[in-house]
């Protein structure tokens, strides 16, 4: 084995158990925390594709203040063959507004290989780190969402996803504290801050029959095409859409232009 390889090794292993101090996490992660997942269609200029919504639920901030500069880490497990995670992002319950405080999470490879090393050997994370850039309050309630690419044929992939996401007590959500190259630590002293767990209740919210876009900054879904009956007459909109605070499987219009 190459000499840089046996240092990377030695340097993962020791991060892992825990040297590093303080090494808080930005969330208490419960034991099977409910996933809710939406789909919908990302636009721009350049591109467009389906993507999955994974919207982890119930969690609050650490009751131990986490500290600007300090680093965490999270990741989701999906096989690439049904969706490739690319973005992932904390936001205040219930809404789609990033928690104050803390840094865009960045894709980090490292980030996942240790969580295969925690989970005992279990492949497919997609790990992200994020910088705290202010102290983050205790006890908040918070959502984790990750947003996953559909690569294949949407509605066989859609199916292998939902079969896969309800497998029962298979660990899919990783949440720790990490340190400053995004490795996640399990700290000795608060082991309660590294997470690796399985899903509880699951819901799944079928794709509009209209084709919705899906804005990842402002998390307004947009539906192009809705058709209206009015006095006997069809009447077509393009409507935004939010969704609806304590139930993400309802959605409040905020706009809606006539066609």
């Amino acid at each position: 084995m190459k000499i840089t390889a046996v240092k990377t090794l030695l340097l993962t292993t020791l991060l892992v158990i825990g040297i590093s101090a303080n090494s808080f996490a930005c969330t208490s992660t419960p034991p099977k925390p409910p996933i809710w997942v939406t789909s919908a269609h990302l636009v721009s200029k350049q591109f467009g594709f389906w993507i999955y919504i994974i919207r982890i639920h119930k969690l609050t901030t650490f009751g131990t203040q986490v500290g600007s500069g300090q680093v965490c880490a999270c990741a989701f497990r999906l096989p690439r063959d049904i969706g490739e995670i690319f973005a992932a992002k904390l936001v205040l319950s219930d809404t789609d507004v990033p928690y104050p405080g803390l840094s865009e999470f960045g894709l980090n490879s490292n980030t996942g290989k240790v969580f295969t090393l925690l989970s005992k050997g279990f492949s497919d994370w997609t790990g992200f780190s994020a910088k705290v850039s202010q102290n983050i309050d205790p006890d908040v309630p918070v959502d984790l969402l990750f947003y996953a690419r559909i690569k294949s044929d949407k509605d066989e992939a859609m199916k292998r996803f939902e079969e896969y996401i309800k497998k029962a007590d298979q660990p899919l959500i990783a949440t720790s504290g990490a340190d400053a190259q995004g490795l996640p630590v399990v700290d000795n002293e608060h082991p309660d801050h590294t997470v690796i767990t399985a899903a509880g209740e699951v819901k799944i919210m079928p794709p509009s029959k209209e084709c919705s876009t899906y804005d990842l900054e402002t998390g307004i879904f947009k539906a192009s095409d809705v058709a209206v009956d009015v006095l006997n007459q069809k009447l077509h909109f393009e409507v935004e859409m939010k969704t609806v605070k304590q139930n993400p499987f309802q959605l409040e219009v905020t706009n809606v232009t006539p066609k």
